[in-house]
């Protein structure tokens, strides 16, 4: 929001330099002065209605309410996201990985953000190998601790670009983590009940939400 608000400011400074410009050098005569008056009052109306959204969003933006809400929202997507695709369209690992299999560590230390099974099943296809990834969207893995397993011939560059699939961070990320944003919201709510807050009614309004998450289950 703040970001369109500033590009019309930036558009309407950049109109209305270019509409003096072309004024001066005669481009827009006498004759034409009409159509720019309306132009320029459309550019007004633009400006004013930008600014009016943006203060009425300032208005909820970073209250509790707000932020509670939009962690609903997003955690509902992913949670549905999830549920839609629970191995994120792989097969899920129902057995013990095979003895032979290779480790495809980290290369850094931080949590699971994310993991891209397309490309990770293109190149298992290309080097025809199996790879099994153990380790959970959101959890902490620490440097050389095992991400997948490869049931095959994994060289440099194989491993290389199956950890490119990986992606390991510094914090986790609600793109394809929906636990984050019921922890997320689940904070909210202890946190509103310590003594120092004392605010029954945010926790309340958190379990309802986590509530309305949670009926979208499914088998």
């Amino acid at each position: 929001m703040t970001q369109n608000t500033l590009a019309a400011f930036i558009g309407t400074y950049v109109y209305a330099l270019v509409a003096i410009v072309l004024r001066e050098t005669g481009v827009f005569g006498d004759e034409k002065a009409m159509v720019l008056f309306w132009m320029t009052a459309l550019v007004l109306c633009f400006v004013v209605w930008s600014l009016v959204r943006w203060v009425l969003h300032l208005q909820t933006f970073g209250s509790l309410l707000d932020t509670t809400r939009h962690v609903e929202d997003v955690t509902r997507t992913r949670f549905r996201e999830r549920l839609d695709r629970p191995c994120l369209g792989a097969n899920p690992l129902t057995q013990d990985v095979p003895k032979g299999a290779v480790a495809l560590t980290a290369a850094q230390s931080g949590f699971v953000r994310g993991i891209v099974p397309e490309i990770m099943q293109n190149l298992s296809q290309d080097h025809d190998v199996q790879v099994y990834v153990t380790a959970r969207l959101g959890d902490f893995v620490l440097l050389n601790a095992p991400l997948a397993w490869v049931d095959g011939e994994m060289d440099d560059d194989l491993a290389q670009d199956l950890r490119a699939c990986i992606n390991v961070g510094d914090v986790r990320s609600y793109d394809q983590d929906p636990r984050l944003g019921m922890i997320a919201m689940s904070e909210i709510g202890t946190k509103a009940l310590s003594p120092g807050i004392n605010d029954p009614g945010t926790a309340i309004d958190v379990i309802s939400r986590i509530g309305r998450v949670l009926s979208n289950y499914k088998e």
